[in-house]
């Protein structure tokens, strides 16, 4: 079968040395080696499950002349649907119903869902431009010297020419100790490397500065589940694409059941000593509360279906793999109750015992630790 995504055209406008700024499918399309290749063979096999009728529209946002959002979050979607493939559920890609067209409407015996995905991109994945366009300017320089930056700033409009040229100098006479660079928009701590015997040549920059990141992305996974509830008056499984989520299954729990807090008792006197710390109950999770967006969470959320995509190394092998992980997350409040067996093997998180109309005990089915599974298209 011809490629739908990864044609002849498309390989060769891609060839050449591979810019982290260009766009993401040029990127796929010319990556080369086992890696590149898992990648294009992924997303085809993907692709070919859309019926001819459909495929204008559903692969459509994959294109270089579309941003690199909407080309993931095409991707995300199409490589969700071969998973659930693979595990038997059929599959229709943007049924129309009623006035709506969801992503995917999927079904197995007599069981079926309409499936809503949003991608989430979290603050793992941000910040990240200044070193892509500092990349971009030296990569044509090669050294036995490279440079390593502890702190880097560019503003979008800056020139990286001054910094291009000041970088061809500095390697040249290699100064020792802390150095420094201003332009107009830009500056560059660094240091130089020190090149010791037989040196290997490294691209101009081998040490960047790290980024340090506190909480999590609990809010922006609520906030994309609020986007899709409001969207949508009939019940739905909310699919979530996690993109650079900085804890990601966990923040899905978190936003959606609440935080999980450590309790600490306190001694208060007497022979008796405190009881050991433990983890409390989830609390104040995205279901509890009068609001609007709450409400519609109990009403109108059968479950969510967390999911992420990407390549793998295989342990000492190295072979290289690509996985797709994923959990389903029940809610709660639904009546009657789900097991969502249908879904096997992926985990589910689902509702154990009602305690009481307030309380809902949750467990893992099966009740293996759930980050073990993992899909192999």
């Amino acid at each position: 079968m011809s490629p739908l995504i990864f044609t002849t055209a498309l390989r060769d406008k891609a060839k050449g040395e591979l810019d982290a700024l260009r766009p993401q499918l040029l990127r796929w399309a010319g990556a080369e080696g086992d890696q590149g290749e898992r990648v294009r063979d992924q997303i085809e096999r993907a692709a070919a499950l859309v019926p001819e009728a459909k495929r204008s529209r559903v692969l459509g946002p994959i294109s270089e002349r579309v941003g690199d959002d909407q080309v993931k979050a095409a991707v995300g979607g199409l490589l969700l649907a071969k998973m659930l493939s693979d595990q038997g559920w059929s599959i229709e890609f943007e049924p129309i119903i009623g006035t709506q067209t969801p992503d995917l409407f999927i079904r197995k015996a007599a069981v079926e869902y309409v499936v809503e995905v949003r991608r989430v991109v979290g603050r793992a994945d941000e910040g990240n431009r200044p070193r892509l366009l500092v990349q971009r300017a030296l990569k044509g320089i090669r050294t036995a010297t490279p440079l390593h930056i502890n702190a880097l700033e560019v503003e979008g409009s800056a020139s990286l020419k001054p910094l291009v040229e000041h970088v061809r100098t500095v390697l040249a006479t290699r100064p020792k100790g802390p150095q420094q660079f201003k332009s107009r928009g830009v500056f560059v701590a660094y240091e130089i490397a020190d090149p010791g015997g037989d040196a290997p040549i490294f691209p101009a920059v081998f040490g960047w500065p790290s980024r340090v990141i506190l909480g999590n992305d609990a809010d922006r996974v609520e906030a994309a589940i609020n986007e899709k509830l409001r969207a949508y008056k009939q019940p739905i499984v909310v699919a979530l694409d996690l993109d650079g989520v900085v804890y990601a299954f966990d923040d899905v729990v978190e936003a959606f059941y609440g935080e999980q807090k450590i309790i600490v008792p306190v001694h208060m006197g007497g022979d008796k000593p405190p009881g050991e710390a433990r983890l409390g109950p989830l609390q104040d999770g995205m279901l509890v509360g009068r609001d609007r967006n709450a409400s519609r969470a109990r009403e109108r959320l059968i479950a969510l279906l967390p999911f992420s995509w990407g390549l793998t190394l295989g342990g000492s092998s190295g072979a290289v793999g690509f996985d797709e992980l994923a959990r389903v997350m029940a809610n709660p409040a639904s009546e009657p109750p789900s097991t969502f067996d249908e879904f096997a093997p992926i985990p589910r998180f689902i509702a154990g015992e009602r305690v009481d109309e307030q309380t809902v005990m949750m467990r893992w089915e099966p009740r293996a630790d759930p980050s073990g599974w993992r899909h192999l298209p």
